[in-house]
């Protein structure tokens, strides 16, 4: 009998998806720097990690039966 997918298989795996984000920011942030993108891709890292939040926030709230 398989083991269903739990929060915190998903967590794993939202929060390597943020520290892949973040490693790629990190090792490019001279050249975004130098072209001024340096703020929009802070942004946009938060903005995905406000959205992996809330993914995981709605799938720890809502039961599989509710759905």
């Amino acid at each position: 009998m398989r083991r269903p997918i739990g929060p915190s298989s998903w967590l794993l795996g939202e929060l390597s998806l943020l520290a892949v984000a973040l490693a790629s920011i990190l090792v490019n942030s001279e050249m975004l720097a130098v072209q001024d993108e340096f703020q929009g891709a802070m942004k946009k890292f938060v903005l995905l990690a406000a959205y992996c939040f809330f993914f995981f926030l709605v799938t720890t709230v809502v039961r599989p039966a509710e759905v």
